[in-house]
């Protein structure tokens, strides 16, 4: 548009010279004919410009360097021919051309001016001495080879400038993009130490955007910020709102838009939970050897003593004979507690309802432990390893019949593909000290305990992917354990 504006104006200021200004060897003829020919210039122009967007771009360079040698030669013709003062037109389209951008169009153009000047001053015995028409026309050759070869080197340049552009606007998409879907955070820092972005995922596990987390961590961990941004390699772990946070921090050579570090963030928690997993399984795995071997030499003595108790049932100290009796039963719970605690579990699921695993439990409780579980259950069957549920449910009622004169609720039911099982006992609870602790292995809260039964049933939960927790109550302690009705958590 500014191209065509700026041809216009010259051609304006042209014909004003040709026809305002007096030129006493210019005839009312070749007037007419050099005003024609800027007539038809300027309508031609007029009608490319009006086509603008329905022809190709090289398609108009052609045609406007037809019009304009056409139009030169015109007005050379009606000037003088050969001899004509306007001849000089033919250098300024040959330098118009090059500015068109089709390295051809100033040769190509050269080429037809010198044989258009040469016809005219040929047909009308117009041309200068040899000398002068060979240097003439080799002038406007030069002109438009020089022209064309510096034009098609800034195509060249162009071009390779465009698709370094294009290859650095790709470049930033896709830094973006990664910079956007990366599953690990990414923070990136400036010389002073602050915070200049975080990618979503950090954001996710930061919990916040760059002036809340950075305000945080300058309270936190400031003094990883600071070496950071000293250019400093580090690599520390953050404990953060309750999750286990792997920090790496990466200097650049040097800094790019103001940022000095990339600090890459990485939830390590699900790692140190297998590595803790695997450390508690390694410690089990060693158990369950050792009380194999205990209820192996303990079991085989203690079926025999009862058998001598039962001999010397007359005659026999009522007292000492309970002691004994009640001697041997702990030393067989200790045994049972154990064997249950490292048997290996595989989940065997199967169609069961409380029939098969929760009544059994109940009647074979004593009469006066019986007497004090309160039962609310349910006949939805679910699809589960019964004898895991049995294991499960003589674990938690043990451990709420412990306390003395507690009153056990005992509720199960299934609703919405979910079972749920409740033992809750008016026993006081679980002290707030003990609350992280009652899963451990041989860690109980009453006298004379094992330590294993709730451990158990910790363990029996996992392995068949059900959840279990302890809610403290207003009188005592509720231990819930919930898992999917069809069986999908044993599987997983």
């Amino acid at each position: 548009m500014r191209e065509q504006l700026a041809r216009a104006a010259i051609a304006a200021l042209a014909l004003f010279a040709f026809a305002a200004l007096d030129w006493p060897e210019l005839g009312a003829q070749a007037r007419l004919v050099g005003a024609g020919a800027f007539a038809g210039w300027a309508l031609g122009e007029g009608v490319l410009f009006w086509l603008r967007r329905r022809i190709s771009h090289r398609v108009r360079v052609w045609v406007r360097m037809a019009l304009d040698l056409v139009a030169i030669s015109a007005l050379v013709g009606a000037t003088g021919f050969a001899q004509s003062p306007w001849r000089a037109l033919f250098g300024l389209a040959v330098l118009s051309a090059a500015a068109e951008g089709v390295w051809q169009a100033p040769l190509a153009l050269a080429w037809a001016a010198g044989l258009s000047w040469l016809a005219l001053g040929f047909f009308t015995h117009t041309l200068p001495g040899p000398y002068s028409a060979l240097l003439q026309v080799s002038a406007w050759l030069l002109a438009g080879a020089t022209l064309a070869a510096l034009t098609r080197r800034w195509q060249r340049s162009e071009r390779a400038e465009a698709q370094m552009r294009d290859a650095h606007r790709a470049l930033q998409r896709l830094h973006a993009h990664l910079f956007e879907v990366m599953r690990e955070g990414v923070a990136l820092l400036r010389e002073d130490g602050r915070i200049v972005e975080l990618n979503p995922a950090a954001r996710r596990l930061l919990g916040g955007e760059p002036r809340e987390v950075e305000a945080r961590l300058r309270k936190t961990h400031g003094d990883v910020l600071a070496a950071a941004a000293r250019g400093e390699m580090l690599e520390v772990e953050w404990e953060w709102d309750g999750r286990i946070l792997l920090v790496r921090s990466a200097p650049l050579a040097a800094p790019v838009a103001g940022v000095a570090a990339v600090l890459t963030i990485a939830d390590a928690t699900p790692v140190r939970e297998l590595e803790r997993r695997l450390a508690e399984q390694a410690r089990l795995a060693e158990l369950g050897r050792m009380s194999a071997m205990v209820a192996h030499e303990v079991r085989n003595p203690l079926q025999t003593i009862r058998q001598a108790i039962a001999f010397l049932a007359e005659g026999d100290d009522p007292e000492v004979r309970a002691v004994m009796e009640e001697e041997v039963l702990r030393l067989e719970r200790l045994v049972r507690s154990m064997l249950d605690f490292a048997r290996p579990l595989a989940p065997r699921p199967r169609r069961v309802g409380a029939e098969d695993w929760l009544w059994p439990a109940l009647r074979a409780l004593p009469a006066h432990a019986r007497a004090r579980v309160h039962a609310e259950t349910g006949s939805s069957p679910v699809h589960a390893d019964p004898d895991h549920l049995r294991v499960v449910l003589d674990n938690l009622l043990e451990n709420a019949l412990k306390r003395e004169g507690a009153e056990v609720w005992l509720r199960w039911q299934v609703q919405d593909g979910r079972f749920r099982l409740e033992v809750e006992d008016t026993g006081g609870g679980v002290p707030e000290e003990m609350r992280g602790k009652i899963w451990d292995a041989f860690v109980s809260g009453t006298v004379g305990g094992v330590g294993l039964g709730l451990a158990t049933v910790k363990r029996v939960c996992e392995a068949n992917g059900w959840q279990v927790r302890l809610e403290n109550t207003p009188k005592g302690a509720r231990f819930v354990v919930e898992g999917d009705a069809d069986g999908a958590g044993a599987a997983r």
